[in-house]
């Protein structure tokens, strides 16, 4: 269903772009501004995705809120869409670009959507692997189930790495189900607290509430775990987009890198935004979270092949196609570079 879903989007965006001319790819692409950009007519907003039910995302409400995509220079329309819809939307070419997780940017890509990905915010698992306090343990899940967002969101993706790690193979030694609604915890931690699984791995603000109410305990960190490495969070264009419209893109990388800083600099602001957006109002939880977030920034945001073999691997299993994927035809390292060279990072 996923490999049809794709396709047909892609072979759609495909059509759109044969009417209009066939683009060069991303890392060929001319780095020069829009025509309207030359002219210095009014350039459209920058449409991009990041959703208000991962708290990994605060720093570019924040920047929102702040008004960091106005001093550096950038229209952008900044929109709360969950990353199952969002990538729909950006293949669709409703929005122009997706902050959220690469396993639904590569899962599109290699069903044929011409996306170009130009950053890695978080090279981490975000996620506390929670269990039951009874359980002590890794060995003690054989035989159990072990619960999911979906297969191909990054908690789906770290969550099989990490079963991996500790000798247990997925559908052999334990079951593993999916919650649904990629891009939300809530669903997955019902499932937790009610019995209906035994094991998942939660963001730290799902997991220490169920610690805090002394029936859970947490087994380890996946962001600690030095073999465990993701593309969590990531900034993808259209690379249609991309390449017409290239100076944006670097205020858009600009913005958000700037943002990452911004937020570790300015506590309350940070915390006034989780508090009114993420609807976090416990002073402890909104220290943890706070701290999480700063303590997981990437210190180089280069989109890099080395991020990616554990969710390559797992989306391989859902979707074959994912297998001939060239991580070159998907990668832009150039925007980031050139932040870094004028002296733009997020520490």
């Amino acid at each position: 269903m996923i490999r049809g879903l794709w396709a047909a989007l892609g072979a759609a965006v495909l059509t759109l772009a044969a009417c209009g001319g066939t683009a060069a790819p991303a890392s060929t692409a001319a780095a020069k501004p829009s025509s309207a950009a030359a002219s210095g007519a009014a350039v459209a907003p920058t449409r991009i995705s990041a959703s208000q039910n991962v708290t990994n995302n605060a720093p570019w409400w924040l920047a929102n809120q702040a008004k960091l995509w106005e001093q550096n220079g950038l229209n952008a329309d900044l929109q709360n869409i969950n990353a199952q819809n969002a990538i729909k939307e950006l293949v669709a070419g409703h929005i122009d670009g997706f902050i959220g997780g690469a396993p639904e940017v590569i899962s599109a890509k290699a069903a044929g959507s011409p996306l170009t990905m130009v950053a890695v915010f978080g090279d981490k698992y975000d996620m506390l692997w929670t269990v039951p306090k009874d359980i002590s343990s890794m060995d003690q899940l054989k035989g159990k189930t072990v619960g999911l967002i979906t297969k191909s969101s990054v908690n789906g993706v770290g969550t099989v790495a990490a079963l991996k790690k500790y000798g247990l193979q997925p559908g052999k030694d334990v079951q593993v189900v999916e919650t649904g609604s990629a891009g939300t915890y809530s669903a997955l931690t019902a499932a937790l607290q009610g019995g209906h699984v035994s094991a998942a791995a939660l963001q730290p603000d799902f997991s220490n509430k169920l610690v805090d109410s002394g029936q859970f305990r947490v087994l380890f960190d996946l962001a600690r775990e030095p073999d465990l490495v993701s593309a969590g969070s990531t900034l993808t264009f259209q690379s249609s987009y991309v390449q017409q419209h290239p100076v944006e893109v670097q205020k858009a990388v600009d913005s958000l890198i700037k943002a990452q800083k911004y937020y570790k600099e300015h506590r309350q602001e940070a915390q006034g935004v989780l508090r009114t957006i993420f609807k976090i109002e416990d002073q402890k939880q909104l220290d943890q979270t706070y701290e999480r977030q700063n303590e997981l920034v990437a210190k180089d945001p280069t989109p890099r092949p080395e991020q990616f073999p554990d969710m390559l691997a797992a989306l391989a299993e859902i979707s074959p196609e994912v297998k001939n994927l060239d991580l070159k035809s998907l990668l832009e390292p150039r925007f980031v570079q050139d932040a870094l060279k004028r002296g733009v990072t997020p520490t």
